[in-house]
Parts: C-alpha cells; structure tokens; sequence
C-alpha cells in the first residue's frame, strides 16, 4: 500500500469522527424534574445532577430561576440533608446580581427550609451576612440595590418571626464569619451598617449585637496609634510636595482622595465608625443637625448600651485612640442629661474604693479629658465638677491626716486616684481658666478651690504630674496669683531620682509619674471627623498664655522640659494637651 492511501484513509477518519460527535446539551430549568431529583435514592441520580447544573448555570434567566425555585419550594418536604449539594447551589445564587423577584422566590424558599429544617438557619445567615458585605452591597452600579437591600432586612424580619431564637443564633454566627480587619473597609463598613439597621428590629439583642459591633471596631482602633497614623499622613505630604506640579487629572484623583487616611488599617477605621455616626443620626432621628425633633425615648436607650459598652470593652481597654468619641459624640444630643449623666457615672467610678485602682485613673482621665474638649458642656457644669474634684481631694488629704498614720508621703501605687485626680483638676483649669475668671466672682471661686493647699501637701502631686500639664498649670496659678508653683517644681527636680517605697504588704513601687492619658485628645480621622469638630474645643493660647510661655526660664526648668526620653513616650497616646510639644517628656511605667 502506498504512502499516499494511508494518509487519505487516516484523514478520512478523522473527518468521520468530526462529523459523528455527539454533544451533550443541558436542559432548561423548565425541563429539569425536581420532584424526581429529591426522590433520587442518591446524589448521583441524573435527575439531581441535572438540577444541579441548572442552578449553576449562569446561562440560567431570571424568569427561568424564579420557576424552577418555586418548584424547589414546592418541593421542600422531600429535601433531606443528603440533598445539601441543591441548598448549597441555591445560598451560592449572587442575589445582587438577579432581579428583585429572584430574591423574592430565594426568600421564600429560605423560610420554608428554615421552617422545616431548622438546621439550614446558619447556611442561610451566612449567605446573607456575606452579601451584605459583597462589592455588590457597596457599587453604584448594581441595579435597584436599595430595594435589594430593604428585601433582604425583610427575610431576616421573617426568619427572625420563624425562629425565636434565631437572633441569637445570628450573633453566634457572626463571631464566626466577622471578617478580618483587613478586609477592603467599604465591604466592612457595609456590613457594620446593616448590622446597625437589624437591631432596631430585634431589640432584646441589640446590646449584644452593638458590643460585638464595638469589639470589631476596637481591635482596629487598637492597631491603629495615632504616632502612626499621624507618621503616615506626614509622609505622604512629603511625597505630594515632590510632586507638585502634576497635570489635572493628578489634581482631580487628589481631591476624591482627599478622606482617605494613609493608614491603612486608619482608613478602614474611619469608614466603619462612620457607620455608627450615620447610625446615631438615623435612630434618634436627627436630620442635617438638627436636634429639634431628637426621639429621646430611643435616645436614652441607645445612651444607656452605650455607657453600658463603654464600661465593659472601651474604659479597661489600654491605648483605644477614636472608638470613645461615639459616646463624646452621643452626649451633645442633650448635654444637660447625657453629659452630666456621663460624668456621673466616671466620678461614682473615682470615688469608688472597691475599684480596682487602674479603673479609677482612667476615670478620672476621661473626666478631665470630657471636661477640656466638649464645647457643649457649659462653664457651670465644669465648675461644679472642679469644686466636686477639689473637695475629693481635700477630703482625701484629711483622712490621711486624721488616721492616726505617720505623716503622708509622696508614693503613687498607694495613692494614684489622688495623683489622677489632682493632675485632672490641674489639666480642666488651663483648659477653662479664662472663662471662669472672667465671670462673676471667677477669681474669688478660684480662689475658693484652694489649689495651694492641693500643690503644697505632703502627697505633693506635682511630682507625679506629666510635666507638660505642671508647667502650663504652674504659668497660670501664678498669673492668678493663686499658688506659686515653681519652689515646688524646683524641689522635685532636685530629688527626681525614683525612691521604692513599701507597703504595708511588702509590696515595692518605684513609679514617680502617672501613667496618664487623655483620651479626648485631637481626633484624627477625616471621614468621621466632620461629626467631631463642631463639638470639639481645641487648645487656644490666650495673650496670658503667650507672656507667660516667652518668660525666660532658668536652667532647672529648661532641664525638666529636655529631659533625654523626650516626646516619643509622652505622645504615645496622644497625651498633647494641647501645649507645646518642646515642654514634654516621657513619663516612667
């Protein structure tokens, strides 16, 4: 046989094979048997694996998938766990993606097997948390995604209907699917938001709810010090000063940019707390600003969560940077309430012996933090708490005395409330001097408080004050005429090398300086700081001020002002209390 013939022989068939090909075509969703699929002995049946395919299909038409899960639904009391791989196709249906009668008909499906099989309730919470969060939930671009939306908050009204013990069985499920704090911010914001929606239908869990929410954002907040986030917005104006100059589309793409943060994880932070800003907003019914049709029925609820979400996850919590605002930002609803309720619930804390010490300095902190920086808090009511404070600490001073102890001595493990105390009082009246002196008998109230007697006491709390707060204190008492702080100051230096003391326990402690913050210091993130700056007071430097900080000084204060571990530590927490920075030093641990 010749070469040729094999050839024509081979290629002939080839071409026979090409022209007997069978193909396999996959029915229509109006062809698939789903009764006979859910009868199938097994998942293998070709009845369930047609149905199967059909619902992955992305050829598969909105009108077609509305039939065939209708026809699913109908068929809902013959669905067994081994029919998981049918359910699972259905929750993997992107709702976003389908029209608005696809999410009817996945809705209702939803509830029957809900109802009938309560153990796909978490499958079906899953989906839907997943969506919330899906760059559908978020895109302009998705079609009717509002009303999408509003569909899906009405499925979870009526699984929650279904199954009472459905909303706990939700917060079980998020702490499970709650997704990494480095997850795209827009997605967790979006998420964070219809969290914040569900609780005003499910009110018996909405604490719980609000604290997980809170929790989430405070191991953002904590991953986010503002050294950094300051350090990350200094350098990238560094690299736009190099590039300066650029062409306009450079300068358009600045300005969309203009509320991002550079930090990363800052961003992320800025965007979720948003949500809760916008929440506040919606719940008490506060439209542009305007608090003249304020629910304060709902209002004291949501206070009260939140003083109650304060108490348990933001006051014990270590460096939390921005999530305490939300409650600075609630207390200007109704500052004669909320406010004073606020410092109420902080002082009762200060006062409290049975507290564990470390609680009631950061209390008294948040007191004098609240009381410098909340505009809406008026003279009167700062005026009363430095009397409140004042009193306190005299009071404290004549216990020590009249116990029939030793004469008191400068220890700051025994006595740290009073430190604290006492630098908050300092702290308040640098804040607010101006005002309180310049109104009626101000100078003789100030007088009235007795600050002398606080500086020159045996516990002498000058020496456990940060130094920034002492200097600017010092200046003004000085101004006033009301206590000459600098023998005091001079002292202290000369003896500032840290002495242990004993207690009574045999216990050592050897720390001469607070471990203070302020935890209402500048807020730093763009997006949500727009609800912050109108309620905030910041630092001003009066004409006072300003001779007092160009008075010369002698060598021994310029060397509490310089001392080698310098600003680092001090602003580790922003502890700026809005004096210059050249003043501080890092304060021992």
């Amino acid at each position: 046989m010749s070469t040729s013939s094999i050839l024509k022989k081979r290629g002939s068939s080839v071409a026979s094979s090409t022209e007997t090909r069978v193909g396999f075509k996959l029915p229509t969703a109006d062809e698939v048997d789903v009764q006979m699929a859910f009868k199938g002995v097994n998942t293998m049946d070709s009845n369930y694996r047609q149905l199967v395919s059909v619902l992955k299909s992305a050829d598969t038409d909105d009108d077609a998938l509305v039939r065939l899960l209708k026809r699913i639904k109908n068929c809902a009391p013959l669905i067994e766990r081994h029919n998981d791989e049918v359910l699972e196709c259905v929750l993997k249906i992107e709702l976003l993606k389908r029209s608005i009668h696809v999410i009817d008909a996945f809705a209702q499906l939803a509830c029957d097997m809900v109802y009938i099989h309560p153990v796909f309730l978490r499958n079906v919470f899953v989906t839907l948390l997943h969506t919330f969060m899906s760059p559908d939930a978020i895109s302009k671009e998705t079609p009717q995604r509002e009303e999408k939306l509003e569909r899906l908050h009405e499925l979870f009204k009526q699984l929650f209907k279904l199954v009472p013990t459905a909303p706990a069985h939700l917060v079980e499920v998020l702490v499970a699917v709650f997704p990494y704090m480095k997850r795209e911010g827009s997605q967790q914001a979006s998420l964070v938001g219809h969290l914040l929606r569900m609780t005003s239908y499910i009110p018996d869990h909405r604490l719980e709810l609000l604290q997980l929410l809170a929790h989430r954002a405070l191991q953002i907040d904590l991953h986010c010090p503002k050294d950094e986030i300051m350090d990350a917005e200094d350098d990238a104006k560094e690299d736009d000063a190099m590039e300066e100059g650029g062409d306009i589309f450079e300068m358009e793409k600045f300005k969309s940019d203009a509320d991002r943060m550079q930090h990363a994880l800052a961003d992320i932070l800025d965007k979720v707390l948003n949500e809760f800003y916008l929440y506040f907003q919606q719940h008490c019914n506060i439209r542009d600003g305007d608090l003249s049709k304020l629910d304060w029925e709902k209002t004291k609820v949501l206070f009260k969560d939140f003083l109650t979400i304060f108490d348990k996850i933001i006051l014990p919590t270590h460096k939390c940077c921005h999530l305490q605002f939300l409650l600075f930002y609630l207390c200007s609803f109704r500052p004669a309430a909320l406010a004073v309720a606020f410092l109420d619930y902080l002082w009762k804390k200060v006062q409290n012996p049975a507290t564990s010490s470390v609680i009631r300095q950061a209390s008294a902190f948040y007191v004098g933090s609240f009381l410098a920086r909340a505009k809406y808090v008026p003279l009167s009511t700062v005026c009363a708490s430095l009397s409140l404070m004042c009193d306190w600490a005299h009071n404290y001073m004549a216990s020590l005395n009249d116990g029939g102890f030793c004469q008191p001595q400068h220890d700051v493990q025994r006595h740290g409330t009073f430190y604290a105390v006492c630098q908050t009082v300092f702290y308040v009246f640098a804040f607010h001097h101006k005002g309180i002196a310049s109104g009626d008998k101000g100078l003789q109230y100030l007088r009235d408080l007795n600050l002398e007697g606080l500086v020159m006491c045996p516990l002498n709390p000058l020496k456990s004050c940060l130094p920034a707060v002492v200097k600017q204190f010092a200046s003004i008492a000085r101004h006033y005429q009301l206590v000459y702080c600098y023998s005091v100051i001079e002292r202290n230096q000369r003896l500032a090398l840290p002495t242990a003391s004993c207690d009574d326990d045999g216990v050592h402690g050897g720390d001469i300086v607070l471990d203070a913050f302020f935890p209402f210091d500048p807020y730093l993130l763009k997006r949500t700081g727009k609800w912050i700056e109108p309620l905030y007071r910041k630092f001003e430097k009066t004409e006072e001020d300003q001779v007092l900080d160009d008075e010369p000084e002698d060598e021994e204060d310029e060397a509490m002002c310089k001392s080698p571990s310098c600003v680092a530590e001090m602003f580790s927490y922003g502890t700026s209390p809005g004096f210059k920075r050249s003043l501080s030093y890092g304060h021992h641990r």
